[in-house]
């Protein structure tokens, strides 16, 4: 393909839209092939101290042709350039490979050539281009033409820094940093780490996926306080990346990765619950929550409303779906246990004891298949095994004993004044 083909589809662009084109080559080094352009119904003027000359020919006498006005070597200053009106309204074509991919993109802030320059490797694919295509608008920025490359190496529409973030995030679950690895490629790591350092405060002298994972999560235990300075953008978009569904899945297996790497089980080992409860970022911690409420209400060192304010405030959490099955068997232990310990299960009259089984004693069967139901699924079985034989045990002789012998007695005094009690069969 000879140079002036690769040129050849970008003036056909701009005569689609328009009468004349200005072509400036100062090398000159499309001169000898340019009456071989190949575009009908073109025709080519070459500047040579012939302005007058050119202007009453394409304004005068041919004001319906289409012209190739070219211009080799220096452009004079605008108080001599006699064609600069015309230039002004029609614009300059110049066949610098930057300009060109500039033009095909639509863009027209010059400041984007020098990104364009520097990223050339970029656009030698049709699918990055087209991609890219779909996502530019004229006026956009470096800042904004680079995040959109990123987007297109990504494949996706998205392209703020949080998206761009999430997919990142991601991939590094699953294993893989084959996206960052394309950004490293094509020149565009750098400019998605000064993105992170200016929008969510990560500093790093070696910037990583894996490190920047590791720092969120630090800056998220301390509620993204960094000294006196509130990381509000990171705080946002943190908890983006955990509550939506697109990446919250993801955000569960870093989360578990970021805790093996920052010891949290051997660093929460010796906390108190009040300590705990403040945070929802970590497996090991909700687990710690569980066992150590189990081992309290077992124990009847925590009060039914202290561990109902408790699992309300973990509901909202990271990891309360894994652990609802904990806490539904921890709540209806504690409400049993304190159930019993208050109850009063004497009565004077078969009659009471019915009335008051109908009105509160009926509540301590009801927790008591609530507590086993739950607990026959829990996954911190060996914290719900120590309270569910507590719970056996309370529920067995301090209750169960204590209403069989009400019933017995009142049954017995109904058989002996010749009274039956019938049961209904089916």
């Amino acid at each position: 393909m000879s140079s002036i083909e690769t040129v050849l589809p970008y003036l056909k662009k701009l005569f689609d839209t328009q009468r004349l084109v200005f072509w400036h080559d100062a090398d000159g080094y499309y001169a000898s092939e340019l009456d071989s352009v190949g575009l009908s119904d073109v025709a080519v003027l070459h500047i040579d101290n012939n302005e007058f000359g050119i202007k009453r020919q394409i304004l005068r006498k041919c004001p319906e042709q289409r012209f190739l006005i070219y211009r080799q070597g220096e452009v004079p200053a605008d108080r001599d350039n006699l064609l600069l009106d015309l230039e002004l309204a029609y614009g300059i074509f110049t066949a610098d490979r930057s300009a060109l991919l500039r033009q095909e993109l639509g863009l027209t802030n010059n400041d984007t050539m020098i990104t364009i320059a520097e990223h050339e490797e970029f656009f030698q694919a049709k699918d990055r281009m087209r991609r890219l295509k779909d996502l530019v608008d004229p006026a956009d920025s470096p800042e904004q033409l680079q995040a959109k490359m990123c987007a297109a190496l990504f494949k996706q529409k998205e392209y703020s820094l949080m998206e761009l973030t999430r997919t990142l995030l991601i991939e590094n679950a699953q294993g893989s940093n084959e996206k960052y690895a394309l950004l490293e490629k094509y020149g565009l790591a750098n400019f998605h780490w000064v993105g992170a350092k200016k929008i969510y405060g990560y500093d790093s002298t070696q910037p990583s996926i894996d490190d920047f994972i590791l720092w969120l999560f630090r800056k998220a235990a301390t509620d993204f306080r960094d000294g006196t300075t509130r990381l509000r953008n990171a705080e946002l978009d943190f908890m983006s990346f955990r509550n939506d569904r697109r990446s919250s899945k993801a955000m569960h297996v870093l989360a578990k990765r970021a805790e093996t790497d920052l010891n949290i089980a051997e660093r929460t080992a010796d906390a108190d619950l009040s300590e705990l409860v403040s945070c929802d970022l970590y497996d090991a911690v909700e687990k710690k929550i569980v066992q150590t409420m189990a081992y309290r209400v077992a124990e009847r060192t925590i009060t039914p409303r202290e561990v109902a304010d408790i699992v309300q405030a973990r509901k909202t959490g990271f990891w309360f779906d894994e652990y609802k099955e904990n806490y539904t068997a921890i709540s209806a232990a504690s409400q049993l246990l304190a159930l019993i310990a208050a109850g009063d299960f004497t009565a004077d009259s078969f009659d009471t004891a019915l009335a008051k089984y109908q009105d509160t004693w009926f509540k301590i069967d009801q927790l008591y298949r609530q507590f086993h139901r739950s607990a026959r699924v829990a996954s911190v079985g060996g914290a719900i095994t120590g309270l569910r034989d507590e719970v056996d045990n309370y529920y067995v002789n301090r209750y169960l004993f204590e209403l069989g012998m009400q019933w017995q007695k009142h049954v017995d005094s109904r058989v002996s004044n010749g009274l039956c009690v019938r049961v209904k069969t089916t």
